[in-house]
This record gives C-alpha cells, structure tokens and sequence, in this order.
C-alpha cells in the first residue's frame, strides 16, 4: 500500500513538472477580433474582408506555428451590431486587436476604441475616422479623395479634355 501511495505521488509530481514545464514553453495566442457584415445588404463585403483575414491568420500560423487565432462577429450589416459585436470581442474572447470595415461601423466603432484603448483597424472606412485617433485607430487604404483624382487623371487622359460629369451621393457615413 505504502508503494502504490509514493507511485502516484510520483506520478502527480511528475505531471505537475511536465504541465508547468509545457506551460512556460506554450506561447501566448493573439487574437484578432473582425466585426463584420457578414450577412444583409454588405455581406460581400464583410466575406471578402474575412477571406482575406482568413488567409492572413493561416499564413501567420503556417510561417510561425499555432500563435493567431481569428474571432469574427456579423454585424448583419447594421451598424448598432458592431459596438455590441466589438464589446464582446474585448470583453469576453479577449481580442488583442479588432478589424472592422464600412463607414458606419467604423464611425460607431471610433469613440469606443478610442475609450477602450483597443487598437481598431478600419477597412474601406470614411477618412475622417484617422482624425484624433490617440495611434489607436488604423486606416489601411485609399481615401475617396486620392481613388477620385486616379480616376479623374484617366478619364482626362483617355477623353483628351471632354467634359465628364460625375455623380456623387451623400450617406449617414459621409462624403468622402
């Protein structure tokens, strides 16, 4: 008896050292939170976001091991889902890092990350969101201004000097 008690006290000690051991070598995972439409009216655009996304997360894992993980909520793409979807990211899944596009997200989002101190990446989003940021909120593309005036040099270029009229349209998420 007095053997089979010092075995599994053995046995006990021997995982403890084994599990600690594991622990201090594991790596942290970072965690991407993505609040996306990702069905309604916008849901090509929240699946292309997450495709890409998608293959950025395995890319990293393939090139660095199992340390990023890809958390996505679908605002169904209405913008009062995204401040909800953006909480729980934070609170609960403990996101390191949250990834969201369209205007109106991005605008609901700003003063929420901004209060919060998560770093927010904003994709295809009005520029007015970089704007007081406090190096929290990321615009990673073109502004409408920079796409108009590519635009606007080509048809320049391909018209010679025509008169081209453009057609713009204002929404709750603003001109850009």
């Amino acid at each position: 008896m007095k053997k089979v008690v010092v075995l599994i006290m053995l046995v006990v000690v021997s995982l403890c050292f084994i599990l600690i051991r594991h622990s201090d070598t594991a790596q942290p995972v970072f965690k991407i939170g993505a609040v996306l439409p990702m069905s309604g009216k916008f849901a090509d655009n929240g699946m292309s976001i997450f495709v890409g996304l998608r293959m950025a997360v395995d890319d990293l894992n393939r090139l660095h091991g199992k340390k990023y993980e890809l958390v996505v909520l679908d605002t169904k793409s209405e913008s009062k889902n995204a401040v909800l979807g953006f909480n729980k990211l934070v609170d609960i899944d403990k996101v390191d890092v949250v990834v969201t596009t369209m205007s109106d997200n991005s605008l609901a989002l700003k003063p929420v990350a901004l209060q919060r101190q998560k770093m927010l990446f904003c994709i295809a989003s009005h520029t007015d969101i970089v704007k007081d940021n406090k190096g929290i909120i990321f615009r990673p593309c073109n502004t409408g201004a920079q796409e108009s005036l590519c635009i606007a040099n080509y048809i320049d270029k391909k018209l010679k000097g025509k008169t081209v009229f453009v057609y713009t349209f204002n929404t709750e998420a603003g001109l850009d």
